[in-house]
């Protein structure tokens, strides 16, 4: 009877591990085919939040594109929740900006090794606020969806200070940037490559004080399709030891 028995758990056992087997192949499979099927397709697709691409992003793209002889499609939608959308809908690959990285909630999307540092910039009609510590029960104004919400809760935490945050919804970042600029709204936040874009949309803002430390920014992938997300990192492995990444960046105030 015990003999039976043990013989049982040993078939079980085996039948579990056949399954658990097959299931990692299938899944590895799939994986493999989901990026074949980005080669067969030969268009490899970016999405990101407008106004973006900022160029760092296209060029980078473009030359990821080259080295697997891929076209680069280029795809910006209003907000960072529907950049998400796009890519768990399958209708994007890459996720790229803004994507700065936070700790990982989002268990549907894995982020690539970090691209380049960058810090938060406040926006503000005129120079009253040039030390985040000024910012006590201060409100900030925000898109709905914005990825900078955490930075500025965690700023609040680090100085120990009360600071708001309005969600604007259904508006767009110059939206925003517009009622700063009217007197609706006293405050909103940039990131630093995005400066020269807005400053240029609004010379009478003030975009000089920052309000975090270095944040790192990176591509983000679907968790399932691994081999992309391989691929781009040793793309990104290379590129940066290359003289030409040095100027990209420092094309664009930024650091690695």
């Amino acid at each position: 009877m015990i003999k039976t028995h043990r013989i049982s758990l040993l078939m079980i056992g085996g039948f579990v591990l056949f399954w658990l087997l097959f299931a990692l192949f299938r899944i590895e499979s799939g994986t493999q085919s989901r990026f074949e099927s980005i080669q067969n397709r030969g268009v490899i697709r970016l999405c990101g939040e407008a106004p973006e691409p900022f160029e760092l992003h296209r060029r980078l793209g473009e030359a990821f594109a080259e080295r697997h002889h891929l076209k680069l499609v280029y795809i910006t939608v209003e907000d960072a929740k529907q950049a998400r959308r796009q890519l768990q809908s399958g209708a994007c690959d890459i996720l790229v900006s803004p994507l700065p990285m936070h700790a990982q909630k989002n268990t549907r999307i894995k982020y690539t090794q970090p691209i380049y540092k960058s810090r938060l910039y406040l926006v503000q009609k005129g120079a009253g606020v040039k030390d985040p510590l000024h910012l006590e029960q201060c409100t900030l104004t925000l898109t709905k969806h914005s990825p900078y919400a955490l930075n500025i809760r965690h700023l609040s935490e680090e100085i120990d200070r009360s600071i708001h945050i309005r969600y604007a919804a259904h508006m767009k970042r110059v939206n925003i940037l517009d009622g700063v600029q009217s007197g609706r709204y006293d405050f909103s936040v940039v990131d630093e490559p995005q400066i020269p874009y807005f400053q240029a949309l609004y010379p009478e803002l003030d975009f000089n004080t920052a309000i975090s430390f270095d944040q790192l920014h990176a591509w983000g992938i679907p968790s399932e399709n691994s081999a992309l997300l391989d691929s781009v990192n040793v793309f990104l492995d290379e590129i940066k030891k290359s003289p030409a990444y040095a100027r990209l960046l420092n094309d664009y105030g930024l650091k690695p």
